[in-house]
This record gives structure tokens, C-alpha cells and sequence, in this order.
């Protein structure tokens, strides 16, 4: 079992990184006609995001677009009929998607991967919901690992929208739906909703604060303050993580903490930790890192304070209790 743990997470991961350094000509060959486009490390790169489209001397085929940092191959003539796109998350080497070929890159096929298991990540609280449905009551949870992660999400969502960023926009936009809707099964459940009720609005109200301070900024600098706030709640969003962690050693045991949640956690930190790396995005990187962390506390806690009623899988500890009714 760990081994397949270890092929289905890690792998794609370690091949997605080993295949970045290429620094070939990327030739995709089609039907009718071939299509071709340089790699990027013979392109110029423009740091201002607000400047027009201009065009690259060198290569007539390609057009450069700085307001959202891509590259689109345009047709000019018969030859180049083909329509690309050239990602301008890293400088140093791309890939290229060819929309009639379908052909892609190690780091597309990792990118594309890491969406899909975020999304289907994002679905594994539903079995606490069940939890919750089956005893009738969610006391004894905490609702901050609900609402807090809304800040996270909310906030790239919103640097997604300003670099056009696919990958951020449809993964958070998915994410801010299904984990509203989270929040709203433990306030169904929840027979205090007190606490709750205070942490909805502040999350309103940081929101709010936070697009006013961001859109305080010039237009070129808005999106990389976005990101750096994004990073920053992301890493106060593991306020959650270590209130887990607290409430563990008080009361010594592990028992509302879900080991699905935490391996799934691990799995998903490390490869958004390789994601941030590969693409030279820092602010991905250092928040996922400090995820990575309080995980790999929680995760010994485990053996330090089992739960009584049940069995960790994959440690195989725990379950000395009662049952839960």
C-alpha cells in the first residue's frame, strides 16, 4: 500500500521536475501543417504587465501579450494556420499545449493532474459530513478548518482573475462552492453555532479589507500584492492545523482529527510544494512548505495520543476504545 502511495503522488511530481530543464526545440508535428514554436528561453520576457502587445522581431509567427503574461502563436500566413499557447509561469523552459495535436508536456500532464486532485481533495470532508449525519451532532469538531480556508481560496481566486490564471480561478471558484457548503452542514449540525456566526463575519469583513488594500495599489503591482496576501492567509489558515494540534494534546487524543483528511493533506502539500518550485513561484512554494509542516505534526501526534475508537490506516494504531455510537 505505501508503495502505491508512493508511485501515485510522488511520481508524477519527480518526472514533471525532471522534464522542466529541457531546453530543445519543441517540434509538434500534425497532420496538416507542422507546427512550431521556439522555446522560451530565446524570448524576450516583458516585467511590465501593463505595457500593449508587441511584437517579437525573430519570430513574425508569435506575438507577445505582457497584461497576462502569456505567449500566442498567431497565424500570419499558410505556413502557421496553428493557434498556441505558451505559459509564462517559468522563464526558463515551457511547454506547449497544441490545441489540434493534444499533445503535451510532462509539466502540463503534472499541472493538469494536481487540478483534478485538488478538486477531488476537496470532496474528502464529505465523509466527516457523514460522520456528522450519523451521530446528529457535529460537537466536538471545529468549524475553523471550514471557514478559514474560504479566506485562502477567496484571495486566489481573485489573483487568478487578475492574471488570468485558469488553474487558480476554476480550482478556487470549485473549492469556495463546495466548502460553503461544508460550513453550512456544521452549522446544520452544530447545536452552538455561536462561534461560527463570529468567524462568518469576520471572513466577510477580512475580505472586504483585504480587495480594499490590494486595489490601493498601482495597476502593476496589484497582482503580485495579491499573491503575496494570498500567501500569507494561506499560511494563517493553518491556525486551524494548529488548533487540531492543541486540542489533541489536551485532550489527549486524536480522535476528531480524520486520518483521511491529514494523509490527503500531506499528499496534496508536497506536490503544490513541487508545483511552486518548478514554476519559480515562491509565494505557492513557502506557504505549502509551512502546510507541509503542521502536517507532518499532526500526523505523529497519531502515535503519540491514538484515537480510541478507531483504526489509523496505514499506522495501524489506535482503537483500544469504545465505539462511537
Amino acid at each position: 500500500m505505501g508503495r502505491v502511495v508512493v508511485v501515485l503522488f510522488v511520481l508524477p511530481s519527480l518526472l514533471a521536475l525532471a522534464d522542466m530543464d529541457s531546453e530543445e526545440f519543441l517540434y509538434i508535428k500534425a497532420r496538416k501543417p507542422q507546427c512550431y514554436c521556439p522555446p522560451i528561453h530565446l524570448l524576450p520576457v516583458c516585467s511590465d504587465h501593463s505595457c500593449p502587445t508587441t511584437s517579437i522581431q525573430h519570430h513574425p509567427n508569435l506575438k507577445q501579450v505582457c497584461s497576462d503574461r502569456r505567449l500566442t502563436c498567431k497565424s500570419k500566413s499558410t505556413e502557421y494556420p496553428q493557434r498556441r499557447q505558451i505559459r509564462m509561469s517559468n522563464r526558463r523552459s515551457q511547454r506547449l499545449i497544441c490545441g489540434s495535436c493534444g499533445i503535451m508536456g510532462w509539466f502540463e500532464v503534472f499541472t493538469l493532474w494536481l487540478s483534478l486532485y485538488s478538486i477531488s481533495f476537496t470532496f474528502l470532508p464529505l465523509f466527516v459530513v457523514l460522520d456528522w449525519k450519523r451521530r446528529g451532532s457535529a460537537d466536538g469538531f471545529s468549524s475553523i478548518n471550514y471557514v478559514l480556508p474560504l479566506l485562502t481560496m477567496c484571495c486566489w481566486y481573485r489573483h487568478g482573475l487578475m492574471t488570468n490564471d485558469n488553474v487558480n480561478i476554476y480550482l478556487n471558484l470549485v473549492n469556495l462552492v463546495v466548502f460553503s457548503f461544508y460550513t453550512l452542514a456544521f452549522a446544520y449540525y452544530q447545536p452552538i453555532r455561536k462561534y461560527l456566526y463570529i468567524q462568518v463575519i469576520s471572513l466577510v469583513f477580512t475580505i472586504y479589507s483585504i480587495i480594499q488594500y490590494v486595489d490601493g495599489h498601482q495597476e502593476h503591482e496589484k497582482p503580485d500584492v495579491m499573491a503575496s496576501v494570498a500567501a500569507a492567509t494561506q499560511i494563517i489558515s493553518l491556525f486551524g492545523g494548529v488548533n487540531d494540534i492543541i486540542r489533541a494534546i489536551s485532550l489527549k487524543t486524536t480522535e476528531y482529527i480524520p486520518a483521511s483528511i491529514q494523509f490527503g493533506i500531506f499528499a496534496l502539500t508536497l506536490q503544490w510544494t513541487f508545483y511552486g518550485i518548478a514554476v519559480q513561484n515562491y509565494y505557492i512554494a513557502a506557504a505549502n512548505v509551512a502546510g507541509l509542516l503542521v502536517n507532518v505534526v499532526t500526523l505523529g501526534l497519531y502515535f503519540v495520543y491514538p484515537p480510541k475508537t478507531w483504526v489509523v490506516p496505514l499506522f495501524g494504531v489506535g482503537g483500544t476504545g469504545k465505539k462511537r455510537d
